[in-house]
């Protein structure tokens, strides 16, 4: 019996190959940043905190005993509305990614398939489906953080301790299987049921409906590709951190030089200390967003794609009438029997 999840590895990788090579630095930034939302990366602004004090270098200060305490002791005032305003922006700015996210998971399928990078235009004509995907992943998340947390908080006020204890100790088999399941889910929605609402124009239930029968019937072989998945999830985050490592150990030589000569030249020439560390904080920040950029770019880019093709060559091969790739099937066919 062919496995279509081993079959197809290949032509995934011919078709990633045709995508990207030759080389066009548009496609390839294009790519960069729907890989960025669709494998979750994120960055962060490191925040360099410096004090330069007014100490002389030749003398050591001399503490003061703090004087004596009257009274209690005054706590400061927390302002809970500045607290409820940063969670709020905190939960708005992740919300909008999140809906990016899902919005860019349709939008790479056009780009692949039609191998066209128009993201505006593809990101207009995406906008429902992103939000009903968005909605699907709220109402997962919610629906299994009920089905946990709620039998646990019950069995806390309800249960002696040692049962709870060993009543913790069944749930644990409980908890892999629905983290499996959620993955099984997920994993699936994403590679097979967005392309069947982008084929058949549907919403996300009734593609679900669609492509149930189609699960049912070759459960084999799309439980052989949830394996083979798997496998190919963890080498990939293998072979993204070592590129990253490599992308950083790259660009760390010119930023290393910038620095050392901004440093020499602000903080021993000059004697401006406070202007040096400004000038490291600066290239610091750079050299982050740097080995991001580059890292997306020409690390997560090519590997998400391959990962995405991967996807759509098992749908059809497994599943021939919810088949997009078929023209590029045919086509890399052409091209490596011609090769």
């Amino acid at each position: 019996m062919a496995w279509s999840a081993i079959d197809e590895l290949r032509p995934a990788f011919e078709a990633t190959r045709g995508l990207l090579l030759p080389f066009d630095l548009r496609r390839w930034l294009a790519l960069a940043v729907i890989a960025f939302f669709v494998s979750g990366a994120s960055g962060g602004n490191p925040g360099v905190s410096t004090t330069a004090g007014d100490t002389p270098r030749d003398e050591s200060p001399v503490a003061e005993p703090p004087p004596p305490i009257d009274g209690p002791i005054a706590i400061p005032e927390i302002n809970l509305g500045w607290i409820i305003l940063a969670i709020g922006i905190a939960a708005a700015i992740g919300l909008v990614l999140l809906f990016f996210g899902a919005v860019m998971e349709f939008v790479f399928v056009r780009v692949v398939t039609d191998r066209d990078v128009r993201l505006r235009t593809h990101t207009r004509e995406n906008v429902s489906n992103g939000a009903t995907l968005l909605l699907f992943r709220i109402a997962l998340v919610l629906g299994i953080a009920i089905l946990i947390i709620v039998p646990a908080v019950v069995s806390l006020f309800l249960l002696s301790p040692l049962f709870l204890g060993l009543l913790a100790i069944l749930f644990v088999p409980i908890l892999i299987a629905v983290a499996i399941g959620i993955w099984l889910v997920h994993r699936f929605t994403v590679d097979f049921v967005v392309p069947v609402m982008l084929l058949e124009d549907r919403g996300i239930l009734e593609a679900w409906g669609a492509f149930w029968p189609a699960l049912k019937e070759e459960w084999k072989q799309y439980g052989v590709y949830a394996l083979v998945r798997l496998g190919l999830g963890v080498v990939a985050g293998f072979v993204a951190g070592i590129g990253f490592v490599a992308i950083g150990l790259v660009l760390a030589v010119p930023f290393g030089i910038v620095a050392v000569v901004l440093y020499l030249v602000f903080e021993t020439a000059l004697g401006l200390l406070s202007i040096a560390i400004g000038a490291l904080a600066v290239i610091a920040l750079s050299y982050v967003l740097s080995v991001l950029i580059a890292g997306i770019t020409l690390v997560q880019a090519p590997i998400q794609t391959y990962l995405r093709y991967y996807s759509l060559f098992v749908l059809g091969s497994i599943t021939p009438p919810f088949d997009v790739v078929r023209s590029l099937r045919s086509t890399e066919t052409d091209q490596t029997d011609a090769g």
